[in-house]
Parts: C-alpha cells; sequence; structure tokens
C-alpha cells in the first residue's frame, strides 16, 4: 500500500476469504521506518494457504475505514 499524509501507522488484518472474519497481524506499522523498503511482508502463512488482506490508518484522531481488499495471495 501507498501510505496517508498524516497517518501515524498502519494494522495490517488478514482473512481466509474476503468477507473475513479478519484477524490483526500486525499493530502501528511505520512507513517512516526504512526508506524504500518493504513495509510489511507476512511470513506467517504455510504454503497452500489462501489469504486476503487489508490496512487500516490510524493516528491522533482515530482509526480510518478499513482499505480496499487485496487478495488472494497464496
Amino acid at each position: 500500500w501507498r501510505g496517508s499524509a498524516g497517518a501515524g501507522g498502519y494494522d495490517i488484518e488478514r482473512a481466509a476469504a474476503a468477507d473475513g472474519p479478519w484477524t490483526r497481524i500486525a499493530e502501528n506499522v511505520s512507513d517512516a521506518d526504512i526508506a524504500y523498503r518493504p513495509l510489511f511482508s507476512d511470513t506467517t502463512p504455510c504454503a497452500g494457504q489462501t489469504w486476503f488482506y487489508r490496512v487500516t490508518a490510524r493516528n491522533a484522531s482515530g482509526a480510518s475505514r478499513p482499505s480496499n481488499v487485496v487478495g488472494p495471495a497464496r
């Protein structure tokens, strides 16, 4: 994903189906930690599993609506 101006961090969620249920797998990931490197890499799935992902931006005012769902990723 591309970062959003004003976001302090991002929560990443994963689900086995595009409509959920969703599980948070990372919280408050920063897009400013390491320039020009991937923001997040999900290393927990096993071969043959299918997952869908979405991201929520956070700042001092609260959380955004979830992003569009991306997937399936295998």
